[in-house]
């Protein structure tokens, strides 16, 4: 194999696992949303199966917690995945890095590095992403991204189940 086939086989893997990455963020959303609505509905059913609640009661924190726990772990099982193609991308990207050391003597394409910000002024940030969403400084900003993409449902499940008994409690 020569410089040209690795690099063109290189950018067809890059370029194929990018849009997976997107196609599975796609379908992560979809479900967690489709999810989230299923959960409306059931709830609904169970808060009116409880006859003894008043009115404007919100669910009991049990049958909330049950739900909530199936969006959490949709959400994880869909940052895993996405976890693995971005580790696999940039690896390829890394692999695309070494081709001038692979092979001096073919003419290969040396793609600049992309500036990083000061490591620095955000010092505990980064700790706190390093040991919560596993992210290395390569892949800072997509796995960023991608984690408020899909803890964002269920985060606004627990924040709408605390605003309802928030206004419960205040009468609103």
């Amino acid at each position: 194999m020569n410089a040209e086939n690795a690099e063109k086989n290189l950018w067809d893997q890059i370029r194929s696992l990018t849009q997976i990455s997107v196609r599975l963020a796609q379908w992560g959303i979809t479900t967690l949303l489709g999810l989230l609505t299923a959960l409306f509905f059931i709830r609904r059913e169970l808060h009116e199966g409880l006859g003894n609640l008043p009115p404007k009661h919100p669910l009991p924190v049990l049958y909330f917690i049950v739900g909530n726990l199936i969006l959490w772990l949709v959400a994880v099982m869909f940052y895993r995945m996405s976890s693995w193609i971005r580790k696999r991308i940039f690896y390829y990207i890394g692999c695309l890095r070494k081709l001038p050391e692979m092979y001096p003597d073919d003419k290969v394409k040396v793609y600049p590095e992309i500036p990083r910000e000061n490591e620095n002024s955000q010092r505990l940030r980064d700790r706190a992403l390093l040991h919560f969403f596993r992210i290395t400084p390569d892949n800072r900003t997509i796995g960023i991204h991608i984690g408020i993409l899909f803890f964002f449902v269920p985060a606004t499940d627990c924040f709408l189940y605390g605003f309802s008994w928030l206004c419960w409690w205040f009468n609103l």
